[in-house]
């Protein structure tokens, strides 16, 4: 039959009377059946009964297996949604107050998601009503194992795929081996997953996006395939200096769109001028909000 056994049956040898009992390791979204057989105390056991029970695990609506949180438009609170997938890949997803512009479900599965950039631990981020993003950056910490980090750990991180296009973006990412996890700010919902994000050996392959920035659907550029540790300065058309960093030892660096000082700037045209081994290049960045 289609039964398959989701947590440890009870014995008869456990003598258990209870009319009730609690079965685990069940995944969300999944409509579950029982079926009971008994043994009187002759030791004659029934055949099983046809399904006398069933339930279906909620998680508000989303994929199977996945893990769900909502929010409400412009909420004051914080909203943390941890747990395991159905993987059993553990994640911790921090939606800051205010994220969304309207009342939001989010759900992250591990069973939705297509292996899309050839990494591990790939998992998919969705909402409802579909097609909902962040007006802010999201803390996403995703556990691992530790042998799967081919490479260094100082360039081991989450990707995203963008469909646009069809490439995987990386995030910045800090890892932490003794917990083995990577933790990433993100800006746009979508398949997810860890790999290696190795460093550009010139300046000649770096990209920004998105671009022009809509703060609305994104809340920073992020740039990548720069070489480790280049230098990234945003300046204003007349030569104010709004941001002085660098990439990681992975070639990725973002700015949030904002100036020294935190807050957000204005829409219009910045220069991004980034500088390694000798090398300069200059991007034009589009804020519009």
């Amino acid at each position: 039959d289609d039964f398959v056994t989701v947590s440890t049956p009870i014995q008869f040898t456990s003598n258990f009377t209870s009319t009730q009992t609690v079965v685990s390791g069940l995944l969300t979204g999944v409509t579950y059946k029982f079926r009971i057989s008994a043994r009187n105390v002759f030791g004659n056991e029934t055949s099983f009964a046809v399904p006398v029970a069933s339930g279906t695990t909620n998680n508000g609506g989303g994929p199977a297996g996945s893990l769900s949180a909502c929010t409400v438009a412009n909420s004051t609170y914080n909203v943390i949604l941890q747990g395991n997938l159905g993987d059993l890949t553990p994640i911790t997803l921090f939606v800051p107050a205010g994220s969304f512009s309207q009342d939001v479900c989010v759900f992250v599965s591990s069973r939705a998601a297509a292996n899309v950039c050839g990494g591990l631990h790939k998992l998919s981020i969705t909402t409802t009503p579909s097609g909902a993003q962040p007006q802010k950056p999201l803390q996403l910490t995703v556990g691992y194992n530790s042998g799967d980090p081919t490479g260094p750990t100082e360039t081991f991180g989450l990707t995203r795929f963008d469909p646009t296009s069809g490439s995987c973006v990386p995030s910045v990412s800090s890892v932490d081996s003794s917990q083995l996890s990577v933790t990433s700010y993100i800006n746009h919902f979508s398949e997810f997953q860890l790999q290696q994000i190795s460093p550009s050996g010139t300046i000649e392959t770096g990209r920004v996006f998105p671009n022009p920035l809509f703060a609305s659907q994104a809340p920073f550029f992020t740039f990548d395939r720069l070489p480790a540790n280049a230098s990234v300065k945003i300046y204003t058309i007349h030569g104010e200096t709004l941001f002085d960093g660098s990439a990681n030892a992975s070639g990725v660096a973002i700015w949030p769109a904002t100036n020294k000082h935190g807050r957000h700037v204005a829409s219009g045209l910045y220069l991004a001028i980034v500088n390694a081994g000798g090398e300069k290049r200059i991007f034009k960045l589009a804020v519009v909000r």
